[in-house]
């Protein structure tokens, strides 16, 4: 993503560094955002780092898309991924909230959900969900079964295959 936003937009600067050790001076950043990203960080520890590096009154967005299992296609997904989640950090369990609302450091400033729909054509449908972590960490052999049982999938499917989800936006704003 780095060398793509390098290219895409060569005025950046792109910093090395992590969540939970950002290479910011302390109140320096109106804002930190994350996107499906936050339940893989130690969520304490980055909560903190977030709170030094912005100015007083500065927010956290932090951003997830849902997708919309009440769809067959989803469902359909979920009978074939879901039972090789265990315990894979997920948004969905809202684990990650108790960092940002617990420690003092954080207030909720805003939420917002908004619809919308990914339209793709098979190839696109197996790479979108055989990149999902827990799926793309799976041995070979099993990631090619489940590989091939989303090719079967989408080749049921009216094409481009249509998918709901929810945006899903969380501001907080920084305390003190």
């Amino acid at each position: 993503m780095r060398a793509v936003l390098e290219r895409v937009v060569p005025d950046a600067r792109a910093l090395d560094g992590t969540a939970e050790a950002l290479p910011i001076e302390d109140g320096a950043v109106d804002a930190v955002t994350a996107a499906s990203a936050f339940h893989w960080f130690d969520g304490p520890v980055a909560a903190a780092e977030f709170h030094r590096v912005l100015r007083p009154g500065g927010k956290v967005a932090l951003l997830w898309n849902r997708r919309r299992l009440d769809q067959p296609i989803h469902q359909a997904v979920d009978e074939i991924i879901g039972r090789y989640r265990r315990r894979t950090p997920s948004h969905h369990r809202g684990e990650w909230r108790e960092p940002l609302e617990s420690g003092g450091l954080f207030e909720p400033a805003a939420e917002r959900e908004v619809p919308f729909e990914q339209a793709l054509d098979a190839d696109r449908f197996v790479d979108r969900f055989s990149s999902i972590s827990f799926v793309a960490a799976l041995p070979d052999g099993t990631r090619e079964q489940v590989i091939e049982r989303l090719r079967a999938v989408a080749a049921g499917e009216e094409q481009p295959i249509r998918l709901g989800y929810t945006a899903e936006v969380y501001v907080y704003r920084r305390v003190g």
